[in-house]
């Protein structure tokens, strides 16, 4: 059986702490009524599943997670802000929203250069 091995230790724990935190701030939206917060839970849940018994799909996850969740979804919010500063609708634009893609767009490409550099998956 195939394994994925860390080359950085500290990307692996810092990993594991963000899916964490990110998995404990969805499931105060869905304690607080937010229904929507079931989907990233069990996504992140199968995630650090395979991250913590650093199974062989735990690389192509981890890439997956960051190119869709944190690159692709932040990217649109970005995009959707700017054109609405290019309409004129400057109220509707909220800065921390901005400044907060911007953050995860950032993580997100660490992540996903990280992931290609430091885990390799080998044969047991």
């Amino acid at each position: 059986m195939k394994k994925a091995v860390f080359k950085s230790q500290s990307f692996y724990i810092g990993v594991i702490i963000m899916l964490s935190l990110l998995l404990l701030w969805n499931a105060y939206v869905v304690f607080l009524g937010g229904y929507s917060g079931f989907i990233p839970i069990v996504i992140q849940l199968v995630l650090l599943f395979l991250l913590l018994k650093k199974n062989q799909y735990s690389k192509i996850g981890l890439k997956i997670f960051s190119i869709v969740f944190l690159i692709g979804a932040s990217g649109l919010q970005i995009i959707s802000a700017l054109l609405k500063t290019s309409i004129g609708e400057f109220e509707t634009v909220s800065i921390n929203k901005l400044l907060f893609s911007l953050l995860n767009v950032a993580i997100g490409i660490i992540i996903l250069v990280y992931a290609n550099r430091t885990i390799v998956v080998l044969e047991n």
